[in-house]
This record gives C-alpha cells, sequence and structure tokens, in this order.
C-alpha cells in the first residue's frame, strides 16, 4: 500500500471515530419487508456483524413444484434430488 492510501484510510478512521458512527457493508442495502410470523419455511433474521444484511424466509418445496417466488425476501429450495429448473423443482 502506498503512502497517500494509508493517510486517506487514515483520515476516515479518524473521522468515523469522530463521529462515533459505526459504518457496516450494510449501511446501503434496501431490504424487502421479510418478518416472521409470514414465513411457511425457515426464518433467517438479518446479522449484519456477520454479513447477512436482510432477513430472509428460505422454503423447501417437493419435485413439481414451483421454485420461483413474487417476493424477493422468500428463497425457494428444491428438496434433494431435484433442482431448479425452468421454474419447477426437477430431477
Amino acid at each position: 500500500m502506498g503512502r497517500a492510501t494509508l493517510l486517506v484510510l487514515a483520515s476516515i478512521c479518524l473521522v468515523l471515530v469522530a463521529h462515533g458512527q459505526e459504518v457496516t457493508q450494510c449501511d446501503d442495502v434496501k431490504c424487502p419487508w421479510m418478518e416472521e410470523q409470514i414465513c411457511p419455511g425457515e426464518f433467517i433474521p438479518q446479522e449484519p456483524s456477520i454479513g447477512r444484511c436482510c432477513s430472509t424466509c428460505v422454503v423447501t418445496v417437493e419435485g413439481g413444484q414451483s421454485c420461483t417466488s413474487a417476493h424477493p425476501g422468500f428463497q425457494i429450495d428444491c428438496r434433494n434430488p431435484y433442482n431448479c429448473q425452468d421454474g419447477v423443482c426437477s430431477e
């Protein structure tokens, strides 16, 4: 790292400390609305400290069922041995 880069990084750190703000990678992330009570599967809450910026709902479906969702907060997974192909869980 060059001297100029180190000076810039040091300046940024000083500004953050001076303002008492903690900046995380999740600060600019816009999450879809998701609450545990609407999740028919496994609710996974947000945890910015480990890089999980948004809450999600993981729903596992069987073969022949749709593996797409109109709600961006839902993650649809196909139960093994199926894979999502053309929006349907198939072998």
